[in-house]
């Protein structure tokens, strides 16, 4: 753990892929218990999932958007789409 100015910054040791699949797994989680089990799968307390998830998110994958090239040297690359749902807010918080 490491203080900066206000901020209390703490390293939970997960890899960027790793913290991009718990937040896509805690989007899709149905129930509290279920985002409780899933927080128990990668280690880390609901509580700090909580408080992560809303500061930091993880775009959709759009189905089927996954290009994978090769270039004649050996690198690989992959791309993919987001997925963008966008929701009307008026009449929701007004």
């Amino acid at each position: 753990m490491r203080r900066s100015g206000r901020q209390t910054v703490e390293y939970v040791g997960l890899l960027a892929g790793s913290l991009a699949d718990l937040l896509e797994a805690r989007k899709h989680a149905m129930s509290a218990e279920e985002v409780t089990r899933i927080a128990a799968l990668y280690g880390i307390d609901v509580g700090k999932l909580e408080s992560v998830a809303r500061y930091v998110n993880v775009p959709s994958v759009k189905d089927g958007s996954t290009t994978r090239t090769v270039s004649d040297n050996g690198d690989e690359n992959i791309s993919m789409l987001v997925r963008c749902l966008l929701v009307s807010l008026v009449g929701r918080y007004g």
